[in-house]
């Protein structure tokens, strides 16, 4: 009956934010606010409190391994179903069409209907699922339809019904090195850019080197474990 009763709860706050939406309580801009909170704030918070606070073991994680592949083979299944179509429907369904919002959305659910000690499997789950979704979908995305990284895509030349840009081999060795680091860096900027997958790299790390946090410090962030359902709904009402 607990379970029932948490369960209830948690979709009476999805409901009340829903609320708060429509009574048009929110502007049209205030999700920045809160996806500001959410992303770089809330989360790490609740990913460092998560790690300081259950047993890790490197064996877990395999449990990345298999959230790149979660996220992987609907990427290339979309890109083979998706061949007829065209390029601007292609893009668009392999960049939504797979990756999960674990850690923003179900992370804070399993913790509260299982417990503190499940976080850990989600975590560890959503860091591979976090290498696809921080730059890796975008990556593959433009690599398999041809697509430029360093600038909007310009169909004017092949017309809108191609399935994907031709490739063009650059014959010059300096300009195809010039392409790939241009390629190589804008993937590694996506990356470092997101707050949540720069904590994961670094308690990762930690993890590896067998340094745990102190206790003052996991005590001082557990309020993110009771804050992360309501501020993700209040960010999905913006």
């Amino acid at each position: 009956m607990s379970g029932v009763i948490q369960a209830l709860a948690l979709l009476a706050v999805l409901l009340g934010g829903y609320g708060l939406k429509r009574a048009h309580v929110f502007g049209p801009k205030d999700y920045k606010v809160m996806e500001g909170v959410v992303f770089d704030f809330t989360l790490p918070g609740a990913i460092i409190y998560s790690f300081s606070t259950n047993e890790h073991h490197l064996d877990m994680l395999w449990l990345s391994l298999f959230g790149v592949i979660s996220s992987l083979i609907p990427l290339l299944l979309i890109f083979v179903s998706t061949r007829h179509l065209q390029i601007r429907d292609r893009v668009f369904l392999m960049l939504n069409g797979c990756g999960m919002n674990v850690g923003n959305f179900c992370l804070p659910i399993i913790t509260a209907l299982l417990g503190q000690g499940a976080s850990m499997s989600v975590i560890m789950f959503d860091i591979g699922n976090s290498l696809m979704m921080c730059a890796g979908m975008y990556a593959m995305t433009t690599s398999l339809l041809h697509i430029p990284q360093n600038g909007p895509v310009d169909l004017s030349h092949v017309g809108n019904d191609v399935a994907k840009l031709p490739y063009h081999r650059l014959t010059d060795p300096h300009a195809r090195w010039l392409r790939r680091r241009a390629n190589i860096r804008n993937v590694i900027r996506s990356f470092y850019t997101s707050v949540p997958f720069d904590t994961y790299v670094v308690m990762v790390a930690l993890m590896i080197i067998g340094v745990r946090l102190p206790e003052w410090f996991a005590t001082s962030l557990a309020l993110f474990r009771t804050r992360m359902v309501s501020a993700r709904c209040s960010w999905s009402a913006c």
